[in-house]
């Protein structure tokens, strides 16, 4: 991400990391609840060529595997890497207009999480030249 440019920043996405198979090989994949981050924080970035793949792949998440989704791990991973504003408007978005599966209490606890002083600059930067979240 870039929010985290630490060398050490993935080491958490590392740790949490799944085994799968691919075409018959071995890998790691991000578990559910780092992988809906990961897709929220890239996809709502402005792009020339608007990325509103990320609601449909938030919403797969979502759907796929509400019942293993870690809120704790969520809203920590969020608090830790500054992208809480950018996860509140994404989640937002995602209930408003699609009805996603978000429990009440973990919007409720995202939306009392501290902001950053710059996080509000910083979210405007992110969608500047787009209209709304897609």
């Amino acid at each position: 991400m870039h929010e985290c440019l630490d060398a050490r920043a993935d080491a958490d996405f590392w740790r949490g990391a799944v085994a799968a198979t691919l075409a018959d090989v071995p890998t790691r994949i991000l578990n559910p609840t780092d992988e809906l981050l990961n897709v929220i924080v890239h996809g709502i970035r402005w792009n020339v060529i608007p990325t509103v793949r990320w609601i449909a792949d938030a919403m797969t998440v979502l759907q796929t595997s509400a019942d293993v989704i870690d809120r704790e791990r969520l809203l920590a991973q969020a608090a830790k890497r500054r992208v809480v504003l950018v996860l509140q408007k994404a989640f937002a978005y995602l209930r408003d207009e699609l009805n996603a599966p978000i429990p009440a209490p973990v919007v409720e606890r995202l939306n009392a999480l501290p902001l950053p002083a710059s996080s509000r600059w910083t979210m405007k930067r992110k969608l500047s030249r787009r209209r709304g979240l897609g």
